[in-house]
């Protein structure tokens, strides 16, 4: 007989949760963008990185990624700037946006919805949140590539 307490594993979300997507992503922590990248790319996705808000909105700009994954508190551009800029685009609209922050601020994620973020994710980012927010994203566009 074990003591030890039993534990419920959390369902993980099987590869290819969401469809194939283009996805920026951008933060000024190299090794947390290198890790979300291969992440992405484990998961079957296109994945391209920027370590500032400027490289962020000009590879987003060149190549209208699905989804744009930011960093909040990025130098040159915040996530925040970045994420105006894109919405006012014509194509800004369908694009996903998903924020990453250390900001414990309970308003945080209030803000970023202000700002067009579709999703709001607090550092350390865990895996199983950033697949599951593609996935809710996917669902909500109608399972496609979010047009």
């Amino acid at each position: 007989m074990s003591l030890a307490p039993q534990l419920t594993p959390r369902p993980r979300p099987q590869r290819g949760l969401s469809p194939r997507l283009r996805i920026v992503v951008a933060d000024d922590n190299a090794d947390l963008a290198d890790t979300l990248a291969l992440l992405l790319s484990i998961d079957g996705h296109e994945v391209h990185c920027a370590d500032d808000g400027e490289q962020a909105l000009a590879l987003v700009r060149r190549l209208r990624p699905q989804v744009a994954v930011l960093d909040l508190g990025m130098p040159r551009l915040s996530g925040y700037a970045v994420a105006h800029a894109i919405r006012a685009e014509d194509w800004g609209a369908r694009m996903r946006l998903i924020a990453i922050t250390g900001d414990a601020a309970p308003d945080s994620a209030l803000r970023a919805a202000a700002a067009g973020f579709d999703c709001h994710l607090r550092k350390p980012v865990g895996a199983l949140d950033l697949l599951e927010c593609l996935a809710e994203l996917a669902d909500a566009g109608g399972g496609g590539p979010f047009g």
